[in-house]
């Protein structure tokens, strides 16, 4: 009965280290895929910059190109604010992956010592169960030597008989019930 459960407990604690690792493989994916998305976003961050930093140069230029060269450099730098807020929430969503991605190695290793610790119980339970079979099976052929013996020794005690004859009749019962017992096991 106890094995049993130490059985079902090995069980769901396996499910839930399985569960874990794909959860663990999931979110690393999520992690590598937003460090190269941020990667990306900062380049391309980086290059507004610099073409917002030539169109101020080429701002000084006539009325009419310098309206529109202004538009431009109005919406470029809305755009790189935008992707400059986007890049930090995407820093903040990497770092508090990162820290659920280390619990989550915790708790998986944290795991794995609990089905090691239970499978090591197991084993320890099975031993135990085997010694005290085999404590119970040489105990129980002791008792049925013994009573074997004993009633042996009753029976030839009743005919009265010397201490050397009721021995050998007691051998003689034992090897008997012995032979009756192997007969009717086989």
């Amino acid at each position: 009965m106890m094995m049993l459960s130490y059985l079902r407990k090995l069980s769901s604690v396996k499910v839930m280290v399985e569960s874990l690792h794909k959860r663990l493989a999931d979110l690393t994916t999520q992690l590598e895929k937003s460090r190269e998305f941020v990667a990306t976003l900062e380049m391309e961050v980086s290059d507004r910059e610099a073409n917002l930093v030539k169109m101020r140069e080429d701002a000084f230029a006539d009325g009419e190109q310098r309206r529109v060269l202004e538009q431009e450099k109005s919406a470029i730098e809305y755009d790189l604010s935008q992707q400059k807020a986007l890049v930090a929430s995407l820093e903040t969503q990497m770092s508090l992956k990162g820290t659920e991605l280390e619990q989550m190695q915790l708790m998986l290793s944290e795991k794995d010592r609990t089905v090691a610790i239970t499978s090591e119980n197991m084993r320890e339970q099975a031993i135990l169960l085997q010694t005290n079979a085999k404590g119970t099976a040489s105990l129980q052929s002791e008792y049925d030597l013994l009573t074997q013996v004993q009633c042996g020794q009753s029976i030839s005690q009743i005919f009265f008989l010397p201490p050397i004859i009721q021995t050998a009749c007691a051998i003689y019962v034992c090897i008997v019930e012995l032979y009756l017992h192997i007969d009717i096991s086989v």
